[in-house]
């Protein structure tokens, strides 16, 4: 699950470096507002079913939003395709070097922070270029993709989330009435099988599609390509290489591409050949090249001109998306000295036992909920990585045999090996990557000398130690140093800031403030008390008297899809919409109004485009339709229904659907909203199904909960089992600790995800939705669900009789009394309950 929170636009923005970007923000925003006018139909099905509908338990970042959406409203709606074109339609105030507008195909750039979720774009971006391949007839883009790794270490990475397809199995990325029509066989270096006829994603290391022993002068795809004989894994290359470039066209993505541009790169140039040898071979070419970085900057700091999203680290910690970075105070270190001697333990040892003090405070606090924290260490050379490590296992019995010191083994240009003689050191970075943040990591500390700067992104890590000094000639920029440790260990829990400690020498920390420059605002701590957030863990001495157990009863409510065959027309609304007349060649008109004046900063008129194809946009509304009422496997039984509706029904007459103002009109966003509207309620009406509800024979347990973090406020509560009563407002607290006191109160708990005591109910559009109460309380006498409110909304009143009916149906179950009751905020601070009993009878007797 991902932030909840974050899915809605940002208000305040960070202004980029980047003129493009900041003009591109805005014209995004308005395109969006303007339900993504111009946009294909399969886009704007994507985007809803991405944005627009419920997903249990996840929801996109914005960022993750505003990435997709800017990809496709510059390769559909604007049809900009190379930089020279972007440039001269967002920004001619910036003079542009010409070779970046010498592109082999589009190529955009999206900057985004460390750990604000660049994989799930990537992943996104595969599913629209699949299905707008599959589905619009004059698509250029691909249903191929090379998904390419600077190293084995982000290869390892993206292995997790793309081998076998689990990350489109398990995130929302494909409607479900799409899922027959996605065939896509994922192929891994060295684990390559025959290519997919309908759809492949190859995912290997760059190394692979090249030699790093070859001249530089060399076209390094045609020599892998040629005879020259070569071990297991240039034999392997071979056949990668050659099944790639059998496709006609194919979508490249490079992860950590602030590798990709030089142009004298390897790398660079690899993908030029690989362009040149589809073209070769009769094929299209690359129809797009996507390029992901935390960091895509020259050596001299400034941004690659083909950068078209920008999200600072400074958005990704306001947004609690990252950790927060703390410094240590000037008084904290202010005595710390380095000592002159060789060795690196006994120099940096004031900085290495600070980070240590911090490490065991993390320790000490987080081992109550079952985490793992890190230490970070990032020596100078491998030879001070091993003195550091002698001294810590020496020094701290808690980390003895407990360090992993690991390094990037690299070659002449500064790379990973895939040499033969390194292929068990290999073995060994790729067990540690996933070792390190599993539930089974045997480590409590890392001593690295290169793995901070990419790849190992380590969700653990809550203190870094750098002792590194940093030059332009080590190439490493401050967010890849501390981007280790940003990655959050619960992205759920919203209700936490974490943090990362960062200490380090002087330079080191000179080195990281120039992120200040990025407005990344440091917050300072003394480092010597507890960290300031909460653990809420389950207390095992208050288990047996304070326990509540929730009777599980089985769904009041079920879908039945076979129900939708006795759809009728003379069953649906007669919502007439009336027949609108275009100018030919009509065109819309977006004006872009500036973040900052407010006034009109420019107008774009483009013509407003739409779907020839009557079958196509029939299809698009019953999948659409389908989708919202989660109906899968149905489209033959309601298409004709849907065909029959828009033909004869909808604009009051018959119409011809191959009629270019009817077709128009259908794609206007009223027109499919009115339809939608009608069907979503007369489906849900014959799917949706009330039925009789049993006991299951199971029961849910409050001290089965795992523990949790908590920044938000607490109550320190004996009648319950938690450490503390994690509250979501200060009327939650005050209303626990009202429990707390009360004598005819037995027992009680807040509820919240991690108990997990939910009900389904149907929502005021007739879908279903799901409901969370706020407390459950044990009486003397009758259990007790207490939603205490302070606001209303169009949904509280079906979630108030939903859980009155399963009040009535537990009781019935399990044979104890259950009761249902609603307290409200006014009420609660006028009349000044002295018992629970009042708060019953006051209620009962509304």
């Amino acid at each position: 699950m991902q932030n909840p929170n974050q899915t809605s636009e940002r208000g305040k923005r960070r202004i980029s470096a980047s003129p493009i970007v900041n003009t591109l923000r805005e014209a995004v925003s308005d395109w969006r507002k303007k339900e993504y006018a111009g946009a294909s139909e399969t886009s704007k099905q994507l985007l809803h079913y991405w944005f627009e509908e419920e997903h249990p338990d996840f929801q996109y970042y914005f960022a993750q939003r505003e990435a997709i959406e800017t990809l496709i409203y510059l390769y559909e709606v604007e049809r900009l395709r190379n930089f020279f074109d972007i440039w001269r339609k967002f920004d001619t105030s910036q003079k542009i070097d010409p070779r970046a507008a010498e592109e082999v195909c589009p190529r955009y750039v999206f900057k985004m922070a460390t750990g604000s979720g660049k994989t799930k774009v990537m992943s996104l971006a595969i599913v629209w270029a699949y299905f707008h391949k599959l589905h619009e007839p004059e698509s250029s883009l691909s249903k191929n993709f090379l998904l390419i790794a600077p190293n084995i270490i982000v290869f390892e990475r993206l292995k997790s989330d793309f081998a076998d397809g689990r990350i489109f199995n398990e995130d929302p990325l494909i409607p479900p009435s799409w899922k027959q029509d996605w065939n896509v066989r994922v192929l891994l270096q060295d684990e390559f099988s025959t290519a997919n006829p309908d759809g492949n994603i190859y995912l290997t290391n760059i190394h692979r599609l090249y030699s790093r022993e070859q001249d530089e002068n060399d076209n390094p795809v045609a020599d892998l390509l040629g005879p020259k004989p070569g071990n297991a894994i240039e034999i392997s290359s071979r056949e990668l290489l050659h099944q790639i470039i059998s496709h006609s066209d194919l979508l490249v993505i490079n992860d950590e591409a602030h590798h990709v541009h030089e142009e004298d790169l390897a790398w660079y140039q690899t993908i030029q050949n690989l362009d040149s040898q589809l073209k070769e071979r009769g094929g299209a070419g690359l129809s797009a090249q996507l390029d992901f970085s935390a960091t895509p900057r020259r050596q001299t700091g400034t941004l690659f001109p083909q950068v078209v999203v920008d999200y600072p680290l400074a958005e990704a910690i306001e947004d609690a998306i990252v950790k927060r970075p703390i410094l240590p105070d000037e008084k904290s270190t202010k005595d710390f000295r380095e000592t002159p001697t060789d060795n690196a333990a006994m120099r940096y040892k004031p900085w290495i036992d600070l980070g240590v003090s911090r490490w065991q405070k993390y320790h000490e606090l987080l081992s109550k909920i079952g985490k793992k924290p890190l230490l970070f260490v990032m020596a100078d050379n491998t030879a001070a990585a091993k003195e550091i490590q002698n001294y810590l296992e020496e020094t701290y019995k808690d980390l003895a045999g407990k360090i992993l010191e690991i390094h990037t083994k690299v070659n002449r240009s500064g790379e990973i090996s895939e040499s033969k003689s390194n292929l068990e050191y290999l073995k060994k970075l790729r067990d540690a990557a996933r070792m390190v943040d599993s539930d089974a990591n045997p480590y409590h500390a890392v001593v690295s000398v290169l793995m901070l700067r990419e790849g190992w992104d380590v969700k653990n890590v809550t203190v870094i130690v750098g002792l590194r000094p940093y030059t332009a000639e080590a190439n490493i920029l401050p967010e890849q140093t501390i981007g280790r440790g940003l990655r959050r260990m619960d992205a759920r829990n919203t209700n936490w800031q974490e943090r990362v400690d960062v200490i380090g020498t002087p330079a080191f920390e000179e080195f990281i403030r120039q992120l200040e420059k990025e407005q990344v605002e440091f917050e300072t701590d003394t480092m010597t008390e507890p960290p300031a957030y909460k653990v809420i863990y389950v207390e095992e001495r208050k288990v047996e008297q304070y326990d509540i157990t929730v009777p599980l009863l089985t769904p009041a409510i079920t879908r039945e899809s076979k129900n939708l065959a006795n759809l009728a027309i003379e069953k649906l609304e007669k919502k007439v919409i009336k027949r609108k007349h275009y100018k030919e060649n009509e065109v819309l008109n977006i004006i872009f109004i500036d973040a900052l004046t407010k006034e009109k900063a420019d107008e774009h008129a483009y013509r407003m485009e739409y779907s020839k194809n009557p079958e196509q946009v029939i299809s698009f509304y019953t999948k659409i339709v389908l989708q919202q009422t989660r109906n899968t496997g149905q489209f033959s039984t309601l298409y004709p229904v849907m065909r029959d509706y828009v033909q004869n029904v909808l604009f009051g007459e018959q119409v011809d659907l191959s009629d270019k103002e009817v077709l128009k009109q259908l794609s206007e966003p009223n027109t499919q909203q009115a339809v939608y509207e009608v069907f979503s309620k007369a489906i849900n009406d014959l799917t949706l199904v009330e039925q009789s509800v049993e006991g299951s024979g199971e029961s849910l347990r409050a001290s089965q909960a795992n523990g949790f973090e908590w920044s938000g406020e607490t109550y320190g509560g004996e009648k319950q089992i938690f450490n503390l009563v994690a509250c979501e407002s200060n009327f939650e607290a005050r209303f626990a600790a009202f429990l707390d006191g009360a004598d005819d109160v037995a027992a009680y708990v807040k509820n919240n995800r991690y108990v997990h005591f939910q009900t389904e109910y149907l929502s005021h559009k007739g879908g279903m939705r799901y409901y969370f109460p706020d407390f459950i309380v044990r009486a003397k006498d009758a259990m007790f669900v207490v939603e205490t409110k302070g606001l209303e909304d169009l949904e509280v009143a079906r979630k108030d009789e939903r859980m009155k009916q399963w009040c009535k149906d537990a009781s019935r179950a399990s044979g104890q009394s259950w009761q249902y009751l609603k307290v409200l905020e006014d009420d609660f601070k006028r009349y000044q309950f002295k018992s629970f009993e009042d708060i019953v009878t006051f209620i009962g007797g509304k």
